[in-house]
């Protein structure tokens, strides 16, 4: 079997289109829950989220100071993910953000945060393993790393 034809720029085109979809869709799906969280705003989003924490041993400055930065970073998240920009170190960051949320899930007893936010994980950690798409703003600038 012949080896996958190679781009210009090194990459496999289904890997590299793939990743773009991936990239795309797991960004999209970052902004825009941020961006609902905007929408009804952060303050009603604290309060009907932190309710969920009242019986747990975490404090309420904690939980309440965690929700308040839950939308912008979902929103820069999001927005550097579909834009293609650092897109390594979004995906780390986006891993991070999201392994929180799984804590805070299984601290507040929602069985229905991890089937929300495993396959997202996976995405996240694909895309730090191969952050390299066909269309993005580091292949523009020339970031091999990003």
């Amino acid at each position: 079997m012949a080896a996958p034809a190679k781009t210009d720029s090194g990459c496999c085109s289904s890997v590299c289109y793939s990743t773009l979809i991936l990239r795309l869709a797991l960004g999209g799906m970052l902004f825009f829950l941020g961006l609902g969280k905007f929408l009804m705003g952060t303050s009603a989003f604290v309060t009907q989220y932190s309710a969920a924490f009242t019986t747990t041993w975490l404090p309420m400055s904690v939980v309440t100071g965690w929700l308040s930065v839950v939308p912008h970073l979902e929103v820069t998240l999001g927005a550097l993910l579909v834009l293609g920009l650092f897109t390594r170190w979004a995906a780390i960051l986006t891993g991070f953000f999201l392994t929180i949320m799984l804590f805070g899930g299984a601290i507040s007893v929602q069985a229905t945060i991890f089937y929300n936010v495993y396959l997202p994980l996976f995405a996240a950690l694909w895309l730090v393993k191969k952050p390299t798409s066909s269309i993005s703003l580091d292949k523009v600038f020339g970031c091999k790393t990003c």
